[in-house]
């Protein structure tokens, strides 16, 4: 499932995966360096 260009994140406990129609969509908060509390969603297709 992972493969070029995937970025790789790190994820707290409030990460969430779900399943709309065809979609998959992950809301995670993301934790880098410099960058806190960021939140991102993404969309995947099947």
């Amino acid at each position: 499932m992972v493969g070029p260009g995937t970025h790789v994140i790190t994820v707290g406990d409030n990460a969430q995966a779900t399943v709309n129609g065809n979609e998959l969509v992950i809301t995670a908060v993301i934790s880098s360096a410099g960058i806190g509390g960021m939140t991102a969603e993404r969309k995947m297709s099947p």
